[in-house]
C-alpha cells in the first residue's frame, strides 16, 4: 500500500514547452498590437483628411456661353459690379429668347411678373403666325451703365433680335433701356438682382451721352 505513488505529493518536472508558446504568443500580440497602432493612426488621419474635405468650398465647373469654367465657391459679399453685368445681360437674352413652346420658366426668378407679362403679350400671337415653329434670340452686342443708387441699376443695351421659322428668317438691331433692382434672394437667384423695368430706346438715345460729348466738343473748337 506505501509502496504506490502519492500523486498528491509526487514531483514532477515542468516542461519547457511551456516557454515556448509564451514566445509565439508574445511575438504574436507584438504584431497585433502594431497593427492596431497602424490602423489607429491610418483612421486618425482619414478622420482628419475627411473633416478638411467637408470644410473645403467645392469647386463649381460648368458652361457660358460655350466655354467652360471653374472656380471655387465665394460669399455674397465678394460680388462686384463686372459679375453683375454678366448676369444681368443673360436675363435680358433669356428674356426675348423663345421658342414657339414660349419661355424658359427659370426667367421668373430673375425678372418680376410685369416684366415678363410686358414681354408675352408683344409676342402671344407668334404662335398663330409660325405654327410650324420658330426660334427667337437676342445676342447683347454692347451695354452702358446709366445713373444708378444702391440696389438699382440703369444700363442700356444694344442688341441683334432674330427671328427665324420654316417660312422667313428677320433680324433686327435694338436697344433697350433696362433698370434691376436688388430683391429677396432665391435658390437660383442668390445675387437677387431682378429686371424690374424695360424699355424700347432707339438708337439716338442710346448713343446721346456721344452725342452730347461730340457736340460739347465742337462747340468747344469752335470757341477756339
Amino acid at each position: 500500500m506505501f509502496s504506490q505513488t502519492n500523486y498528491r505529493w509526487y514531483r514532477t518536472e515542468e516542461s519547457d514547452q511551456y516557454f515556448d508558446e509564451a514566445d509565439k504568443y508574445k511575438y504574436r500580440f507584438i504584431v497585433l498590437f502594431g497593427s492596431g497602432l497602424l490602423l489607429s493612426f491610418s483612421l486618425i488621419y482619414g478622420l482628419i483628411n475627411l473633416n478638411e474635405t467637408a470644410n473645403r468650398h467645392p469647386k463649381v465647373i460648368g458652361i457660358s456661353h460655350g466655354l467652360m469654367f471653374s472656380g471655387d465657391l465665394q460669399p455674397l459679399s465678394s460680388v462686384e459690379e463686372n459679375d453683375l453685368n454678366g448676369q444681368f445681360s443673360d436675363t435680358l437674352e433669356v428674356l426675348f429668347c423663345r421658342t414657339e413652346y414660349g419661355l424658359p420658366t427659370v426667367i421668373d426668378q430673375f425678372c418680376v411678373p410685369e416684366v415678363i407679362e410686358a414681354i408675352e403679350r408683344d409676342y402671344k400671337d407668334s404662335n398663330q403666325k409660325y405654327p410650324a415653329g420658330f426660334v427667337q434670340t437676342l445676342s447683347i452686342t454692347g451695354y452702358k451703365h446709366g445713373v444708378s443708387s444702391p440696389g438699382i441699376r440703369h444700363v442700356r443695351y444694344s442688341g441683334i433680335l432674330a427671328s427665324r421659322s420654316v417660312l422667313k428668317a428677320q433680324i433686327s438691331v435694338v436697344y433697350f433701356d433696362v433698370t434691376f433692382a436688388r430683391t429677396l434672394s432665391t435658390k437660383l437667384n442668390v445675387s437677387g438682382w431682378k429686371l424690374v423695368h424695360l424699355d424700347s430706346i432707339n438708337r439716338s438715345e442710346y448713343y446721346k451721352d456721344e452725342h452730347t460729348r461730340a457736340v460739347i466738343k465742337a462747340l468747344g473748337a469752335d470757341v477756339k
